[in-house]
């Protein structure tokens, strides 16, 4: 029951700890700038998406894409929408520190390669997503950045892969012996 425990707390440990390190920068970043810039909209995207860059902003054609994430509240309140999108980056980013955890429980030497997994899942979701966008819009497969659409199926399923890997991961080293 120790190793179990100990396992399930670093498990816990590295989502948290991964979740707060994105989470909480960023939504100090939020807060002082609405503070500092009351009336500057606080877009991720630089004043050029803002509504003070461009009056007509419904109508404007860079940014009117209704394909983008979460698009309506968008357009109605971009704070709420920015820690939307801040917690969903940051809950995917525990999700990677999950994954790391479990992959570091496979490499037993030279842990500085964990980095590795990770880095060739970001490569493989960007050869993805460039290489089935042409199929049409089911295949369409953006990872973060939302300006042209995202495919939330898509990024879920691939977040449910990664905790399903993790867990089964975990599972399988509780059952050993050696630590």
């Amino acid at each position: 029951m120790g190793k179990k425990n100990y396992i399930l707390s670093k498990a816990i440990v590295s989502f948290c700890g991964s979740f707060l390190i994105i989470f909480i920068p960023f939504l100090l970043n939020m807060l002082l700038n609405h503070i500092t810039y009351l009336e500057n909209e606080n877009t991720y995207r630089g004043i050029r998406f803002s509504h003070i860059y461009c009056s007509s902003f419904i109508n404007d054609a860079p940014v009117n894409n209704s394909k983008m994430f979460l698009y309506p509240l968008y357009i109605k309140c971009q704070i709420l929408y920015n820690i939307i999108y801040t917690f969903m980056i940051s809950i995917f980013s525990g999700i990677l520190g999950l994954f790391a955890f479990a992959c570091s429980l496979k490499i037993k030497k030279h842990k500085v390669f964990i980095f590795v997994p990770v880095y060739a899942l970001f490569m493989l979701t960007k050869l993805a997503g460039s290489s089935f966008s042409y199929y049409g819009e089911l295949l369409y497969f953006v990872m973060i950045q939302a300006i042209n659409g995202i495919n939330v199926g898509m990024f879920f399923l691939l977040c449910l892969a990664l905790v399903v890997y993790s867990l089964i991961s975990l599972k399988l080293e509780c059952g050993r012996e050696d630590l």
